[in-house]
């Protein structure tokens, strides 16, 4: 879905893959993937990207844009 942070979508996708599926292609314990998943805990941008590598075989690239005059305040 267009609007979602990375965090959301990477939370949407796990529920939709299953907890414990996610959990043993990203070779991390269910409880840390459930803490993720209901926001009791967030990860960092590194563990972000390494999980989303691991188990979707995807590549991240981090940028930072400067934003259009029309958005700054």
């Amino acid at each position: 879905n267009e609007g979602l942070s990375l965090e959301e979508a990477l939370r949407e996708s796990i529920k939709s893959m299953g907890l414990q599926a996610f959990a043993e292609k990203a070779e991390i314990s269910i409880s840390y993937v459930s803490d993720f998943v209901n926001k009791r805990r967030k990860w960092s941008t590194d563990n972000l990207m390494k999980y989303i590598e691991q188990v979707f075989q995807l590549k991240t690239k981090l940028s930072i844009e400067v934003p259009d005059s029309s958005e700054v305040a």
